[in-house]
């Protein structure tokens, strides 16, 4: 049987939220929220990949892997892509583009890889972000650059993945206004009209951060605040290109 395959993304958009919420009789969601199989840098066959990941039925027609898809690195999300569309068991790839404020985004994003730092993850203590120094603490100016940069990435994502499976083919909104579109998103995912249970789940809300992880979180804001007017307009000039490429 052949499957229609639906992505999601970027990270720290929704995604999450929407993973939990996104149930119907046709999809079939993975069975943790990032099972990051497809995009090992080692090809996976189809097969293992979905007995991996998913637990299907009588009734899938969308295979849901909620993994927050192609932020991390821009090539590897192309050749993810091209390997996805010759896989002769996906009928179609769909993709959701949460569209957040690039600004918010950028500083949970950052906020997230500075929890998971202070933390002790293991992928990101051998691969630490550049805007944190051997000793833990907030490299200024390359924290000002990495959220400048983290803005532009979406917008890479989306033509990439514009180009490669077709704009017909992704469905842009955002967490908060997806039940108001929700007629219009089973529509685009050529299934019937079905209840849309969304709660603002929060990951990270239950989560025990640390007395260094808070110092650090308050020195990000003060940093912030300091370079508010780049981020700023950064943002707009963003939000008026994102728009520009599906407008």
């Amino acid at each position: 049987m052949r499957y229609n395959l639906l992505l999601v993304g970027p990270s720290r958009s929704g995604t999450t939220s929407l993973w939990n919420c996104l149930r119907h009789p046709n999809i079939t969601n993975s069975i943790i929220k990032e099972p990051l199989t497809m995009a090992r840098r080692k090809a996976v066959d189809f097969d293992t990949y979905v007995d991996e990941s998913f637990m299907l039925d009588f009734n899938t027609k969308i295979i849901f892997d909620g993994t927050a898809f192609g932020i991390g690195n821009i090539m590897d999300a192309r050749k993810c892509l091209q390997k996805l569309k010759k896989i002769k068991e996906i009928r179609k790839i769909k993709y959701i583009l949460l569209f957040r404020n690039p600004k918010d985004r950028s500083i949970s994003s950052a906020f997230w890889s500075l929890y998971l730092f202070h933390k002790g993850d293991a992928y990101f203590q051998k691969k630490r972000p550049r805007f944190i120094n051997e000793k833990g603490e907030l490299v200024k100016e390359k924290f000002v650059k990495g959220i400048i940069e983290q803005m532009k990435c979406c917008r890479r994502t989306f033509m990439i993945v514009a180009d490669q499976i077709g704009i017909e083919n992704i469905f842009v909104t955002n967490i908060e206004k997806i039940q108001s579109e929700k007629k219009k998103l089973f529509n685009f995912l050529e299934l019937e009209d079905h209840s849309l249970n969304i709660s603002r789940y929060n990951s990270s809300k239950n989560k025990i951060l640390s007395l260094k992880h808070l110092k650090e979180k308050q020195k990000m804001l003060e940093e912030y605040k300091k370079n508010e007017k780049v981020f700023d307009r950064y943002c707009d000039i963003e939000i008026k290109k994102m728009r520009q490429l599906y407008e």
